[in-house]
């Protein structure tokens, strides 16, 4: 499911590496081929997790799939990836 696109360790796979993503910034697929850059930060994570579609990280030709989880369990999935950032988010 989730965990398993990013490997089990949360260092990456056919999807984008968890570690030290929080905080980091992210490339993101724009209208019209291009695009911008926006920081990881928790708003950002939660909005990906629970709405994937809307968002499309810069060289990933899989989108990441719906996944069901309700808000607590996505926060609960934020809360592990920023366990997973060696440099502090606040």
């Amino acid at each position: 499911m989730l965990f398993r696109s990013h490997g089990a360790n949360g260092q990456g796979g056919i999807g984008p590496s968890w570690i030290d993503l929080a905080g980091s910034d992210v490339e993101l697929k724009v209208d019209g081929g291009g695009t911008e850059t926006v920081v990881a930060d928790r708003a950002y994570l939660l909005r990906s997790i629970l709405d994937p579609s809307a968002e499309e990280v810069a060289g990933y030709e899989l989108k990441m799939p719906s996944n069901g989880l309700t808000e607590d369990q996505a926060a609960d999935v934020v809360s592990y990836i920023e366990e997973l950032t060696s440099v502090p988010t606040t």
